[in-house]
């Protein structure tokens, strides 16, 4: 199973798995009310003399299984919303740990690790020179990267990846800003 990451600011995808989470909690807790209505109240403590007392502790234990009834309703309801849109929209799903090669001036090879979060995204990667790729006797550059913003675009008619990054040298220690601009294509 893949798993959607909680990063990035898709609203509205949060959006309609909290209203929907709401209203399936909101279901059961009208469904628990009439159990109470009807007569069966499993939460009493009808054993407590003090009705003070007896009265914070129904409080506090309903409060506690609702707020936990609401996270296990949230959740299950996210696994199933991310499940049906990464099915929906697998020709932009990039998630996961990827090779990559950039041909500039000289090829750099590496990988690059993809947390995806619907069209928001968000990875680390590093390049080496590879030994064919570089002047005698210099060492291998080894530069880390990171997106600082990221995003899948699925207008229809090019999917695109754009990315914008920092890249940080170890041997000179210096960093740059760039963006990658990318194609997804078709498998």
């Amino acid at each position: 199973m893949m798993k959607m990451n909680d990063i990035g600011e898709t609203n509205q995808h949060y959006k309609a798995i909290s209203a929907l989470s709401v209203s399936i909690t909101l279901a059961l807790l009208q469904a628990y009310l009439m159990l109470i209505f009807s007569g069966l109240d499993v939460f009493n403590f009808s054993m407590l003399q003090s009705d003070a007392l007896r009265y914070i502790v129904q409080v506090v234990l309903q409060l506690v299984i609702f707020a936990g009834l609401y996270a296990a309703v949230y959740f299950t309801v996210k696994t199933f919303y991310c499940r049906k849109w990464i099915k929906e929209n697998k020709h932009i799903w990039v998630q996961g740990t990827w090779l990559h090669i950039h041909s500039k001036n000289n090829i750099r090879v590496g990988t690059v690790e993809i947390e995806q979060n619907f069209n928001t995204i968000s990875a680390q990667g590093h390049n080496i020179c590879p030994k064919g790729g570089q002047a005698p006797g210099q060492k291998r550059k080894i530069t880390t990267w990171y997106y600082t913003m990221a995003q899948v675009m699925d207008d229809k008619l090019a999917r695109d990846f754009l990315g914008c990054y920092t890249a940080n040298e170890m041997e000179t220690m210096t960093s740059k800003d760039g963006i990658h601009m990318l194609k997804i294509l078709p498998p």
